[in-house]
């Protein structure tokens, strides 16, 4: 997660593979590739906060919970709280569409988010193989 928010990456995550292959992400089951990682392990994930689509309760997938609203111009930047409590940034052009404190009803398309091995299992690999005593990457 660290590379990724350093990256520019928003709205990331690190949740373990269900045992059936797949992440739960707010109401949205996302496959895991085998390669990637095995149930019961840990993957990282990330979602653009415009891909996060904001809605009544009665029209989403999922529900959460609105901490705050920032009116950024023509748009707004919602802070949501997911049933799990993790919490999600997301952007929408109706400033009057959620209040703080409200819920509503979010949904997010599986083709926006990305996956990737968790940092953990990434940063041992590098170690173990790839990196001299100089902290450089071996090419």
């Amino acid at each position: 997660p660290t590379a990724a928010r350093l990256l520019g990456a928003r709205n990331v995550h690190t949740e373990p593979v269900r045992a059936d292959g797949t992440l739960d992400i707010a109401g949205t089951v996302v496959p895991i590739a085998p390669a990637l990682a095995r149930p019961g392990t840990s993957v990282t994930w990330s979602v653009d906060p415009r891909d996060v689509l904001v809605a009544t309760t009665a029209d989403g997938v999922a529900t959460a919970h609105v901490l705050d609203v920032i009116r950024l111009g023509a748009i707004s930047e919602l802070r949501l709280k997911l049933p799990g409590d993790q919490e999600l940034t997301a952007i929408a052009a109706d400033h009057d569409l959620c209040a703080p404190g409200q819920k509503c009803a979010i949904t997010i398309a599986p083709g926006t988010i990305t996956v990737w091995a968790a940092e953990e299992t990434v940063t041992s690999a590098l170690t173990s193989r790839d990196i001299h005593r100089s902290g450089r990457i071996r090419r």
